[in-house]
């Protein structure tokens, strides 16, 4: 749980719009798919919305560029499964 919360931080820490942000988390392959469900189901419960808004963890991107290369990792993450 302690992982899935750090992974869940590395990546969306400043919304995924910094240099530092994890694009990779190597994970042990007994604990793979637990761990996959559990990131996936805490990334579903992320608050998206207007950032000035009590809650809101995630507000929209800064710019159509960083739009485009947020959907590119999407893509190459959904094409290494």
């Amino acid at each position: 749980d302690e992982a899935v919360t750090a992974c869940n931080t590395g990546i969306f820490l400043n919304h995924g719009q910094c240099c530092c942000a994890s694009s990779r988390t190597f994970v042990q392959a007994g604990i793979y798919d637990k761990f996959m469900a559990k990131l996936v189901e805490k990334a579903k419960m992320r608050k998206l919305g207007d950032p000035m808004h009590t809650g809101t963890e995630q507000g929209p991107l800064v710019d159509d560029i960083q739009f485009k290369r947020v959907l590119n990792y999407i893509d190459i993450g959904k094409k290494e499964g």
